[in-house]
């Protein structure tokens, strides 16, 4: 799977400098209490199938229930 692979190959990658992994491992601390999900986290991404967010798109993802915005910039006064 691209997606999957591209992915991993980010996470991989902003591993590779201490500011990425001392990032990483605040984040994993922070919301889950638990530091070593730096080790986890692929396997349980790795995990979830195409179906499963199939699934979550469907429930979630419902064109009814979305707001479209328009940025207009401010017109110069002078």
């Amino acid at each position: 799977m691209k997606v999957q692979n591209a992915f991993e190959n980010s996470y991989v990658s902003s591993l590779s400098s201490v500011t990425g992994r001392s990032q990483s491992l605040a984040r994993y601390y922070h919301l889950y209490g638990d530091a070593s999900m730096i080790n986890k986290f692929p396997e349980i991404y790795r995990s979830i199938s195409r179906e499963e967010i199939r699934e979550i798109a469907e429930k979630h993802l419902n064109t009814n229930q979305r707001l479209i915005m328009e940025y207009l910039p401010e017109t110069n006064k002078e």
